[in-house]
């Protein structure tokens, strides 16, 4: 909360209440009293961009408070129930979940402010993320300390991004037992797993990542013995690294394709629940092409392309979060999502089926896939409809000239 509005925010991020000026709120201040308003920066959802009309309700699921809902096919937030609490940020695959201050630009403007700060080359470069405030770390440690609403506001990407800008270890403050925000703490375990399984494949280590009790901020074993271990490793192999740069949208996918050019140990994928990627498998005997299930995907994952010889279900690995909403939109059962990350997948567009494009037999348009053909002529079998000859010959518009016409087909 803020006590006065701040500049330069839209007002739909805005939450406003009023407070008395001294004291309680009592029914007398409420009445007579002067009040206050207060302000409290919140997420607010960008109709254009959602999309939960397709199904998608990884916010949803996400929120602690349950102040979200699906309002005429695109989420939206309940500001009399939202804390402010960023955990339904980092999971909105197509970005339209937005909060002015926790931007990930400008959180990576922040961390790069954070890295220039006189005296940062002579102390040990540890950020330190602070949840739900409370008292910063003595100064004397050194530290820089990047403050925000909770710990579901904390991203696999905003922790690997300290490091590929130069952070030497990265200390997580989470919120205290019993704070408002109520994050629910087997997403963020997922999300320090995720993490750290990475950081040890690319070669930084686990050890440089720590999770610090608030008790023990300025004792041992916490946040004192945490930097002096971090100083001891000094630099790790990202931080002269400059081609990371996450070029393009700060997104956790692009971020991972550059981190891919380092080869990392082993080269195996990461699978397992708190994998925020799917990988789909389809079979390609069983696929007709007919374009269900790129037309059901929220994050544009698939997509069906054709050319004059043939059509093909293409597969974006960096864009898939295994929503499954393929999987139940297929109508012959030919699709599988698993939780995996190939890293060498990402950044390129994959087929996972192929078939040949029928083509009418007077004009020579496209008709449909042969394997669709053939699925349509199963399902019409033994009616009077399987023994028309022109089934699958002609396109829509050489049928019906051929049926004015009279004639059967060459």
């Amino acid at each position: 909360m803020t006590p006065g509005r701040p500049e330069g925010i839209d007002p739909k991020y805005l939450k406003v209440s009023y407070q008395p000026s001294e004291g309680p709120l009592s029914r007398r201040n409420l009445l007579f009293g002067s009040l206050t308003p207060r302000y409290e920066v919140v997420a607010a959802v960008e109709t254009e961009a959602c999309t939960a009309w397709k199904g998608c309700v990884q916010c949803l699921e996400a929120c602690p408070q349950g102040a979200i809902a699906v309002d005429g096919g695109a989420a939206a937030i309940d500001k009399a129930k939202c804390v402010g609490c960023g955990a339904c940020l980092p999971v909105c695959p197509v970005r339209a979940i937005r909060q002015p201050l926790l931007d990930p630009e400008r959180l990576e403007a922040e961390l790069r402010a954070l890295l220039s700060t006189a005296g940062v080359a002579a102390a040990p470069r540890v950020l330190v993320l602070m949840a739900d405030g409370g008292a910063p770390p003595p100064e004397a440690m050194g530290l820089r300390v990047l403050r925000l609403p909770s710990i579901g506001a904390v991203s696999a990407w905003l922790l690997l991004r300290a490091f590929t800008l130069g952070f030497f270890g990265v200390a997580v403050l989470p919120c205290p037992v019993g704070c408002r925000h109520r994050c629910d703490q087997t997403r963020w375990d997922q999300t320090l797993w995720f993490t750290l399984e990475l950081l040890t494949r690319l070669g930084v280590g686990a050890d440089r990542l720590a999770v610090v009790r608030r008790d023990d901020i300025a004792s041992a074993p916490g946040l004192s013995a945490f930097c002096q271990a971090v100083a001891g490793l000094g630099p790790h192999r990202l931080c002269t690294v400059s081609h990371v740069s996450a070029r393009q949208a700060p997104t956790l996918a692009r971020l991972l394709q550059d981190l891919a050019a380092f080869r990392p140990d082993p080269s195996a994928p990461l699978a397992g629940a708190a994998i925020p990627f799917g990988a789909l498998s389809v079979g390609a005997d069983r696929c007709t092409l007919c374009g269900a299930c790129p037309e059901r995907c929220p994050t544009g994952a698939l997509e069906v392309r054709e050319d004059e010889e043939s059509s093909r279900l293409l597969f974006d690995h960096g864009r898939c979060v295994a929503c499954e909403a393929c999987v139940r939109v297929c109508p012959e059962r030919a699709v599988e999502v698993t939780r995996r990350l190939d890293l060498a997948r990402l950044g390129r567009q994959e087929v996972l089926a192929e078939d040949r494009v029928a083509r009418c037999a007077r004009c020579g348009a496209a008709i449909a896939p042969k394997r669709m053909l053939e699925r349509v002529q199963r399902c019409l079998k033994g009616t009077q409809a399987a023994s028309a000859p022109a089934l699958g010959r002609y396109c829509a518009s050489c049928l019906a000239l051929q049926s004015l016409a009279g004639v059967r087909g060459p």
